[in-house]
């Protein structure tokens, strides 16, 4: 089964990312999981009920969807270990993920698979998942 982890945050490039992987998903027939990276000054209660909130949105199309929050001390290092702990066939990150860019190329730099960053600014239309094809997974 093919894994689609989306790093989500509060900035504007998480519903694009969420868009984006979403209809990946539904197009590969793929896991998703969707991800938020706590910070010291958020409310753990707050974020697990946004995120399960949006888990809730895509099950109701009928989808995989997994959610979670994690603490960590960067964006970047929970992402990149919650990757590794599902196993990611595919990361889809915002370009403005909380810190700035030098976190994304982070974990471009470190991610064991594809990752598909997304600017703020991609309308849903861009997304065009029924054109990608993929193999089997390692």
């Amino acid at each position: 089964m093919y894994h689609i982890l989306a790093a989500l945050t509060h900035h504007s490039s998480s519903i694009s990312v969420y868009r984006m992987a979403r209809d990946l998903a539904k197009s590969l027939g793929a896991n998703l999981h969707l991800v938020h990276v706590l910070e010291p000054s958020e409310d753990e209660e707050t974020e697990l009920d946004w995120i399960h909130n949006l888990a809730s949105s895509v099950r109701m199309d009928e989808h995989r969807v997994h959610s979670n929050v994690i603490t960590s001390s960067s964006a970047a290092a929970g992402i990149l270990h919650e990757a590794t702990r599902i196993h990611a066939d595919m990361l889809v990150i915002g370009r403005d993920m909380e810190g700035s860019s030098s976190r994304v190329e982070a974990v471009v730099a470190a991610a064991h698979c594809t990752v598909l960053v997304v600017p703020a600014d991609t309308p849903k239309s861009a997304a065009k998942p029924e054109a990608i094809t993929m193999g089997a997974s390692a």
